[in-house]
This record gives structure tokens, sequence and C-alpha cells, in this order.
């Protein structure tokens, strides 16, 4: 019985990714932090993929779309989560492997959906195959010590509520929630953007 192709051409795929890292190009300087992009992402894949014979499809996609807070005039703001399948088909003889991806996406303009699936896409692809970052800096060459993602994202909550309660009005606070969450779309941090969301909740409860 012959060997499946899919698992050595996964394998040349690894390979291609170890000489050529992702670095984090994107930078959001609203927050600032960097990420690496769905473009940049799709761009060094594309190649690596097309060479070896491999397609990439995404199965029995499951999302939900939950209204959130700020409803205004316009209407209201809704958050998508997708979840489901990604399946690495070999093209030489029809075998696969199959990962699960999940991706999350907020918008007032009914972009949530199809932002849900690209960082889905991305993040399935990222993880799976352990994609390295360019030009890695170990801990121990840090001049300073690295801060871990709780405490970052508890930097980045005392500055949005900093930010609230420099507003006017609740219209005030509105622009400046949808300016944050905005900023965070293309990162990978979906646990900020749920706290950010409390935190908005818990202001206008009390205001």
């Amino acid at each position: 019985m012959s060997k499946p192709e899919i698992y050595g051409a996964l394998a040349n795929v690894q390979a291609y990714l170890q000489e050529n890292p992702i670095a984090k190009d994107g930078e959001n300087k609203f927050q600032k932090y960097k990420y690496r992009g769905i473009d940049q992402v799709y761009q060094t894949f594309s190649p690596a993929l097309a060479k070896n014979k491999i397609l990439t499809v995404l199965l029995e996609p499951k999302g939900e779309d939950r209204p959130l807070i700020s409803a205004d005039a316009e209407g209201k703001k809704t958050s998508t989560i997708i979840e489901g399948t990604l399946r690495l088909l070999s093209l030489e003889d029809g075998s696969f492997v199959d990962t699960a991806y999940i991706g999350q996406s907020t918008s007032s303009q009914g972009k949530d959906l199809q932002a849900a699936r690209s960082f889905a896409y991305r993040d399935a692809l990222i993880q799976f195959f352990c994609v390295p970052f360019d030009e890695t800096v170990e801990p121990e060459q840090e001049e300073n010590p690295p801060i871990g993602p709780d405490e970052q994202d508890e930097a980045f909550l005392k500055q949005f509520k900093e930010d609230l309660g420099s507003a006017k009005d609740e219209d005030g606070m509105k622009a400046i929630y949808d300016q944050w969450i905005q900023s965070t779309e293309a990162s990978e941090n979906n646990s900020l953007r749920n706290k950010l969301t409390g935190v908005y909740a818990e202001v206008i409860d009390n205001d």
C-alpha cells in the first residue's frame, strides 16, 4: 500500500515555511502592536500549496450572529463566530488531512461573516503549520522581559477606560468603542475584543 501523497506534500510546505517565515509586518498604531495580516499569509502560503498540489477547502462552516450593544439610528453592531473544518487535499491521489478552525469578527456594516471566515482561514494555516516569525528574538536576548497576554490586555483595558472617561456623552463613548473594536479586527486577540465590549456595556449601564 502506497503512502498517501498528502503527508509528503505537507512536509514540503512545512520546510518551505521554515525558510520563509512570516513576520508581523502589520502594525496597529492605535494599540501599539504588530500582527500577521491576512493578505500576507495568503501570499506566503499560495506558492507552497500550489507547488505541492494541495487544495484547501473550508468544510461545514457554522456561523452564529450575535447582536451587540451600541444600537443606533443605523442599526445594531453584530459579531459573528464561525467554526468548522479546514481540509488540506492532495490533488495527486485525493488523500487529505483535516484541522478545525474558528474565527470571530465584529462589524456594523454587515461584513462580520466575511471577515470571520478570513480570520479563521488565516489562523488555521498558521496554527496547523506552526508558522515561525521572522527574526524572532529569544526572551533571554531581550533587554526587557516580555509582557504576558493578560498583562497586555489589562494595559489596553486601562487605556480604553481612560478614553471612555474623557468622552463628553454616550455618542462620544460609542465612537471611542467603535474605534477600539475596529483597531482589533486584524489582530488574533478575540479575548480582548470581548473584554472591551464588556467594559463598554458596564460603563453605559452605569452612566
